[in-house]
């Protein structure tokens, strides 16, 4: 009979209760046992401050009707980190230890035959240093900020997007109200996944992410001629790490054993919005909003899935790997790999010159077409990294808004499918896409695709 033990650490997203409920009911399926230490690893450092026990044992009836809850019930810590522990000194001072021997020491006591890391970056690069000691190891990926390169998707990024979307549409009734401008802030750390997901679905007038440096003065001016007698308000999504050009992230706090907190740039940029433009601007921050409430019905099924994947995954004699969604299979990819690489929002480098003014004067085109065009999102660099499957995705969701202009430097297929369907293509090479839908014309239209080839290899592309 094997043993496992499932750790929860990093921030909490919806649908960890989920990964865990799979992991029980698929390990009894084979007659395994499973136990879940709280807090990270603190259950395995600290025991005595848990009276019912640093590590529980878990069965069908412990995770009962616990798949849409949020949150988890095992419980997490950022400041989990065995090898940076933060200990107090006699005199008062604190210092940071290693204590990742005791967790060894304690895996070993209990017989544990498999650990399951779930969390992001932080905490399967803390499993992945278990794994390189001697202990087994599968990961699974758990984050918000979708910032985990192997996976086209973490859980809790839907629902995190799903909420943001709704309060930042409920500000574009109270900032049209007092004809101001809202800067919302979203989490997100280094990638932008939120900030643009989120604003592109709720048409904010402009998105901010951590990927691309802003300039304040360009920002403040594309807000100025979107200020009219017709639009008299502006929403600004701004992801927390953000920066402007030549200047680094917002720090809101850096203490011993735990990344630096990032917040503020929010507050910040609505401050220098209203001196440069002499409108009223105030600034919301969501905040861990993103991650608290019960999982959309995606999140549930992600976690469900990875969850089973894990254990199956050790019952195929794996160690060392993460499981890991591509496409629409569940797969496993190594978790030296999973924890080398970062997953930035779709944006990696500025478009050619030349590349811009076919976009710029395309622009004119549309707005001699076009009655009022409301330019939501404008990617000035190209997309990479992004499966066919989840790009057609993204194009089929922002294609479902009818107020939106939407600018997508993104891969396109460079055989001639694409004079069938642009949703078809399955080799890409980089173009762009265009939507414009006018935004107050009496009878819908499809979205008009103009395709810009500037550095495409594709031959056809002036004629798809």
């Amino acid at each position: 009979m094997k043993r496992i033990l499932i750790s929860t650490g990093g921030g909490d997203a919806p649908g960890l209760n989920a990964v865990i409920y799979a992991v029980v009911h698929t390990a009894e399926r084979l007659g395994w046992e499973t136990y879940g230490v709280r807090d990270g690893y603190d259950g395995l450092l600290y025991p005595e401050q848990y009276p019912e026990g640093g590590v529980l044992k878990l069965d069908r009836a412990v995770v009962r009707g616990i798949s849409h809850l949020g949150g988890t019930i095992l419980g997490t810590t950022n400041r989990g980190n065995p090898s940076r522990q933060v200990v107090s000194r006699p005199d008062g001072s604190t210092e940071q230890v290693d204590l990742s021997s005791c967790v060894l020491d304690s895996l070993r006591r209990r017989d544990i035959d498999v650990l399951i890391a779930v969390g992001g970056d932080g905490t399967l690069t803390i499993a992945h240093q278990f794994n390189q000691k001697g202990v087994r190891v599968i990961g699974v990926p758990k984050t918000i900020d979708n910032d985990l390169e192997s996976t086209d998707l973490t859980f809790g990024f839907p629902t995190a997007v799903s909420f943001a979307t709704e309060c930042i549409e409920r500000l574009h009734a109270t900032a049209e109200s007092h004809r101001r401008i809202l800067c919302v802030e979203v989490m997100g750390r280094h990638a932008g996944w939120i900030a643009l997901h989120a604003g592109v679905a709720a048409m904010a007038d402009a998105i901010l992410i951590s990927e691309i440096p802003f300039e304040i003065g360009r920002v403040a001016a594309d807000l100025q001629q979107k200020l009219t007698h017709l639009q008299r308000h502006a929403i600004v999504v701004v992801a927390e790490g953000a920066v402007p050009v030549a200047g680094k992230a917002v720090v809101k706090s850096q203490e011993p054993g735990r990344v630096e907190r990032l917040g503020g740039i929010g507050e910040r940029i609505a401050q220098q919005l209203q001196e440069i433009m002499k409108v009223e601007t105030r600034a919301v921050t969501l905040g861990h909003l993103l991650r608290g409430g019960s999982p959309v019905a995606l999140d549930r099924l992600l976690g469900l899935s990875f969850g089973a994947a894990a254990v199956q995954a050790v019952a195929e004699g794996l160690d060392g790997i993460m499981v890991a969604l591509q496409g629409a299979r569940i797969t496993h990819v190594p978790l030296a790999i999973a924890v080398a690489q970062g997953h930035s929002s779709p944006v990696s480098r500025p478009a050619p010159p030349a590349h811009r003014r076919a976009l710029q004067a395309d622009d004119r085109n549309i707005k001699r077409h076009s009655v009022d065009v409301a330019r939501v999102a404008l990617l000035q660099s190209g997309i990479s990294g992004l499966s066919a499957g989840h790009a057609r995705l993204l194009l089929r969701e922002f294609a479902k808004h009818q107020k939106a202009e939407v600018i997508l430097h993104t891969a396109m297929c460079p055989a001639p499918c694409l004079r069938k369907s642009p949703w078809d293509c399955s080799g890409w090479t980089e173009s762009s896409l265009r939507f414009a839908i006018p935004v107050r014309d009496s009878i819908p239209m499809r979205p008009r695709v103009a395709m810009v080839s500037a550095w495409s290899a594709c031959g056809n592309a002036s004629t798809c």
